[in-house]
């Protein structure tokens, strides 16, 4: 454990607590708990804020700049 402490330049004391909750998350996740909700939420804001961005693009462009006709 020294060794591996010593190459990815970590204190050799925290190794232990890293293990531990990995193998908790590891066993949470085999039980079907849901992935990191924290994840999700900005998930969810990314796409919120890329249709708001798409809208307000869009507005302000002719329909010959979307590609459509003044005929359509």
């Amino acid at each position: 454990m020294a060794e591996a402490a010593r190459q990815h330049d970590v204190h050799e004391s925290l190794i232990p607590s890293w293990k531990a909750q990995f193998l908790e998350a590891g066993r949470a996740r085999l039980a079907g708990d849901r992935p990191d909700q924290g994840v999700s939420l900005l998930e969810r804001e990314n796409d919120r804020l890329k249709r708001i961005w798409r809208r307000k693009n869009w507005s302000g462009m002719s329909r010959e700049q979307c590609g459509g006709s003044e005929d359509d």
